[in-house]
């Protein structure tokens, strides 16, 4: 396995580690304000959003990266 398949294994498994993470924040954040509040459950929005960022950043990232690799 070439160095670079390997390089984008690991590039699409951390986006998806990003993307869960975001994913298990928001819901833990809706069910946190449902019980306690949005005062009290407001970090896990916010760690939610941060979550998505990195993942938009990291994806676009390894789209730029892919399209620069198959250039002459």
């Amino acid at each position: 396995m070439s160095n670079s398949r390997l390089s984008n294994k690991a590039a699409r498994a951390l986006e998806t580690l990003w993307l869960v993470l975001a994913l298990v924040c928001l819901i833990t954040g809706i069910i946190s304000s449902v019980n306690h509040g949005l005062k009290n459950s407001f970090l896990f929005f916010i760690f939610a959003l941060i979550a998505l960022l990195m993942f938009l950043i990291r994806r676009n990232m390894r789209r730029n990266r892919e399209n620069g690799d198959n250039r002459p």
